[in-house]
């Protein structure tokens, strides 16, 4: 039984919010529990992680394949893990206090449907492609007394690349 002193309230992925007191953990609060409450968070968070990983190799000129696949097997760690502890404590709520009272629900289906909406995500965000980066302006026209400069050092690079 939740009762009233201790009360949940959050809200959901899109700001909505769900309130629950006064009532066991059956119904539709479970239905929300189980009903795809935690997975747009798990997902976003995946998002964020990978675009992380992919701007931070593309800053560093790195291949980002080894350390995407790296990062994807991290967050199917983390996804199963998520998962394992939300059955625990359904079977915590159901079992009021007594866990081993009640048989635990089997999340390998939705841990497995997780990870592979990481993975397709990850393919995607690798061939989103990326912008190439504007070329430094060589001659750079400002007012004032001299307004005319020349980077050299970007007219060198620029040269340097098409004679390759």
């Amino acid at each position: 039984m939740m009762n009233a002193r201790a009360a949940l309230k959050t809200k959901t992925f899109n700001g909505k919010p769900v309130q629950y007191h006064g009532v066991t953990f059956d119904g539709t609060p479970r239905v929300v529990f189980w009903g795809d409450f935690f997975e747009p968070f798990m997902y976003d968070a995946a998002r964020q992680s990978l675009e992380w990983v992919i701007q931070a190799c593309y800053d560093r000129h790195l291949d980002a394949s080894e350390y995407l696949s790296e990062t994807t097997a991290l967050l199917d760690v983390l996804v199963a893990k998520t998962y394992e502890e939300m059955a625990r404590t359904d079977q915590l709520l159901r079992g009021s206090g007594y866990p081993d009272s009640v048989a635990p629900v089997q999340v390998a289906h939705k841990v497995e449907a997780m990870k592979k909406r990481i993975a397709d995500l990850a393919v995607a965000l690798t061939h989103r492609g990326r912008s190439a980066s504007p070329d430094q302006e060589i001659l750079n026209l400002r007012p004032g007394l001299w307004g005319v400069s020349i980077d050299l050092k970007a007219l060198w690079r620029r040269w340097f690349k098409r004679s390759i």
